[in-house]
């Protein structure tokens, strides 16, 4: 599964989710593009939280589908996958309440979370895939642009398969949470 995120910069970041990449384009000081794309054999609803609320917060994502999101050139957000979402927008992972569009709101974990920091002149960007929030999908980042930047996230297995059931989360199938 894979989920791919795509944002303009001096990096171009690709989202994947489900194996999820979000593709960053790097350009200096104009708005970054950031393309989701779910390469999940299942519908996600993407979560946003940042500056400008981009895309009002999120949206749904079809199997196979890409959305492109445009942010400030100094926007520090994260996006995240939602699963398992019902018509009433309960979803097993990364739920940010009864809304499509997250509209600033956080997700509940679990949820594997993509982490970005722009900076202006497109040289000091950063990027990462956290699971400090628990994993539910494999999240990458795939920059690219003018750049050599590096690929963040991916997983070569699944976290959950060896999550203790001390530490799991039980919502429609086990999830794992870190615990500190």
């Amino acid at each position: 599964m894979l989920v791919s995120i795509l944002v303009p910069m001096n990096f171009f970041p690709t989202l994947f989710f489900c194996l999820s990449v979000f593709k960053v384009a790097q350009f200096q000081n104009v708005d970054r593009e950031i393309t989701i794309l779910n390469q999940c054999s299942f519908t996600t609803w993407v979560g946003i939280q940042g500056p400008r609320n981009p895309a009002n917060g999120g949206f749904k994502l079809e199997a196979g589908a890409r959305q492109t999101i445009y942010v400030d050139p100094t926007w520090i957000g994260t996006i995240w996958p939602r699963t398992g979402c019902d018509d009433g927008m309960d979803c097993a992972t990364g739920s940010c309440g009864p809304h499509e569009e997250c509209n600033g709101a956080s997700g509940s974990p679990p949820m594997t979370v993509a982490e970005f920091s722009f900076e202006t002149d497109g040289f000091n960007d950063t990027y990462s895939v956290s699971m400090m929030n628990g994993f539910n999908i494999p999240v990458l980042i795939d920059p690219y642009g003018p750049l050599e930047c590096a690929r963040a996230g991916g997983c070569y297995s699944n976290p959950n398969d060896a999550c203790p059931m001390e530490l799991a989360i039980q919502k429609g199938k086990r999830q794992c949470e870190r615990h500190i």
